[in-house]
């Protein structure tokens, strides 16, 4: 489960049945729908979350966050078949 006390996190792993992403703005999360989360396009089952990549790992990638290059996000959310 995503502690945010924890700013060395930046992976999130969810293997519970019904798991779903923890993003950061409630207001702005995306919905969980068919039509937004795929089935997969080699098998056809439906696409599961699984984990989730926080933008806490930029600070560990020593990116240069005044390149207009840089990466920002405030969330990836994988899933998986």
């Amino acid at each position: 489960r995503l502690q945010r006390s924890d700013a060395e996190q930046v992976v999130r792993y969810c293997f519970e049945p019904g798991a779903k992403p923890l993003w950061p703005s409630i207001t702005h999360a995306p919905a969980h729908s068919p039509r937004s989360v795929p089935p997969c396009q080699r098998c056809g089952a439906a696409r599961q979350f699984e984990f989730q990549v926080l933008p806490q790992i930029i600070n560990h990638l020593g990116v240069d966050s005044e390149l207009a290059s840089a990466v920002d996000f405030g969330s990836i959310a994988v899933y998986t078949c």
